[in-house]
């Protein structure tokens, strides 16, 4: 039986399907078209109106603490490209810690995690000793004046810095104010920073 043959089985039901190709030594163009392919029998599973269950794609060591490689990374960003085009389907990201280096350790890892977050609504994953997610949240700064952001060294984002903008003068002459409501940033900043 093929994976797609068991996958498209009207018979067939599963709890999760577990991507876990990036967790050996093949190479990163094989596990994203491995994943890519898991993908697009996944989608016509759902279009055969067969109940499609969770989807993890497992990662060892790309995302947070104990760096491994990167080699793997871009499995991610497949998978958050697959989420922004297919909502319906929950397709999970999960990095195990990169501490883990025997293939009994990973599997022992990968079974505790799965378990663990059997009913997560996270869709990325990373374990580092224990889970991580992204966050967003609000700056607990209470600036009584307005800033700006000055950068003491090109190389990081972290070298960033909020400094007290000088205080505003009068326009002078032939000058005019303009009131500034919201900044974008594009890629092209991201690099100068950088």
């Amino acid at each position: 039986d093929t994976v797609e043959g068991v996958l498209l089985d009207p018979g067939s039901s599963f709890t999760s399907i577990v991507h876990v190709a990036a967790l050996g030594e093949a190479h990163e163009m094989e596990v994203v078209q491995s994943a890519l392919q898991l993908m697009q029998v996944i989608l016509k599973r759902a279009s055969s109106k067969l109940a499609v269950p969770p989807v993890w794609c497992v990662t060892h060591g790309t995302q947070h603490g104990t760096i491994r490689s990167y080699l793997h990374s871009g499995l991610w960003g497949l998978a958050r490209t697959f989420r922004a085009e297919e909502p319906s389907v929950k397709l999970h990201c999960l990095d195990l810690d990169g501490t883990l280096s025997s293939p009994e350790a990973l599997a022992a890892g990968l079974k505790q995690w799965l378990i663990a977050l059997k009913e997560t609504v996270e869709t990325e994953v990373a374990i580092a000793g224990s889970a991580f997610a992204s966050r967003l949240s609000r700056s607990k700064a209470k600036p009584q004046k307005p800033l700006e952001l000055l950068m003491s060294m090109r190389g990081s984002l972290s070298n960033l810095r909020p400094v007290v903008q000088e205080s505003r003068r009068a326009p002078k002459g032939s000058e005019v104010e303009l009131r500034v409501r919201a900044v974008g940033l594009n890629f092209r900043d991201v690099l100068n920073v950088m």
